[in-house]
């Protein structure tokens, strides 16, 4: 299940661009050959993109933080994004996507942090992560090579981050399923 709220972009499945308004998690899930994105990879993408205008604007970083710190103080009000979070506000406010799960299914949750090694640093797609976390059998060793990532505050406008390091978890889910479930 992916939360958002009606209103914050996300419509019809597909997030219409607004800059600071984005969910802050995605998920891949694979069931059978095929690995598929529950998120919103052109929304990452807007974000980066207006993050290095700000950025490169002359207040820099730090108009760029107080922007975040706006759209921050939006989330799970009125007129602003929803997050997946503990507080009601961001449930009454949830959209569900469904998939069918059919024997082996793996999940991959995971926080805009960690997915940064889909989006900005394109080290994976869907697919090859999946594929990482699979062969790895653990996800410490991704974390590691974000961190590895992480390390030149000068990459923070070419990629547009607003933070050099960000917070990243992630979940991984193996499901051996004996029965087909119409959905999660």
């Amino acid at each position: 299940m992916v939360a958002a709220a009606p209103g914050s972009g996300v419509e019809g499945g597909r997030r219409q661009p607004r800059p600071g308004q984005r969910l802050s998690d995605e998920a891949f899930v694979e069931t059978g050959s095929r690995v598929r994105l529950i998120g919103d990879l052109d929304g990452v993408k807007d974000e980066h993109a207006h993050n290095r205008a700000l950025l490169a604007r002359p207040a820099g970083r730090a108009g760029g933080r107080a922007n975040a710190r706006e759209a921050r103080g939006r989330i799970n009000a009125p007129g602003g994004a929803a997050v997946f979070s503990i507080h009601p506000e961001a449930a009454e406010r949830a959209v569900v996507t469904r998939i069918p799960l059919r024997g082996e299914t793996n999940i991959l949750l995971m926080s805009d942090g960690f997915f940064r090694l889909v989006e900005p640093y394109g080290l994976y797609d869907a697919a090859s992560l999946m594929a990482q976390v699979k062969a790895q059998g653990d996800l410490p060793p991704l974390i590691h090579e974000l961190r590895m990532r992480e390390r030149d505050p000068a990459d923070d406008v070419r990629l547009g981050r607003l933070k050099t390091k960000d917070d990243a978890c992630a979940l991984w889910l193996n499901c051996i399923l004996a029965k087909s479930y119409n959905s999660i």
